[in-house]
């Protein structure tokens, strides 16, 4: 019930139910099972501000000869659980995505990218991708990150230190 309005019937026990309210609107959720003798009571109501999550940052981003990690800042979930966090990886010579990692909602926000090894892996050497992050929740998707662009295998450039000395 969404505002004392039946909006789905739904079978078993752990289950989700689009709520079909609009972003940043208050509404008060409810539960009640039912058998095929009666309806029991509905649960107490439950205010509940709808919004989709907010956008994850990439904090780090590395990338050796294996692949790339990364790790991105937690999400909020805006009045709703968070269910997970999803990683896209772009390649920015088709504007395809190459592949969606699904992550679990948990403490450790932390992704490896494998990098292409026959059947296996992702990333291929000199080839160039984008990679950004989005929270997901019951309301929906976040905006995306701002992108870390990388082109694989391809070293990170030297800091310049003194004209005379760099460092890699």
């Amino acid at each position: 019930y969404v505002d004392d309005v039946k909006i789905a019937e739904v079978k078993g026990t752990d289950n989700v139910v689009p709520l079909n309210i609009d972003n940043g609107e208050n509404a008060v959720i409810s539960v009640s099972a039912e058998n095929a003798a009666d309806e029991s009571p509905r649960t107490e109501g439950k205010s509940v501000v709808v919004g989709s999550p907010t956008t994850p940052e990439i904090e780090t981003f590395i990338f050796d000869a294996n692949g790339a990690n990364l790790t991105w800042s937690e999400s909020v979930g805006n009045g709703n659980k968070m269910l997970r966090y999803n990683v896209y990886l772009v390649d920015t010579d088709t504007k395809e995505e190459v592949m969606v990692f699904q992550v679990a909602n948990s403490s450790e926000r932390k992704l490896t990218i494998a990098k292409k090894d026959g059947a296996n892996g992702y990333l291929e050497a000199g080839k160039h991708y984008e990679v950004y992050v989005t929270g997901v929740n019951l309301a929906g998707e976040s905006p995306k990150s701002a992108p870390r662009a990388f082109t694989f295998g391809v070293p990170y450039a030297p800091t310049l230190v003194d004209p005379l000395e760099f460092k890699a």
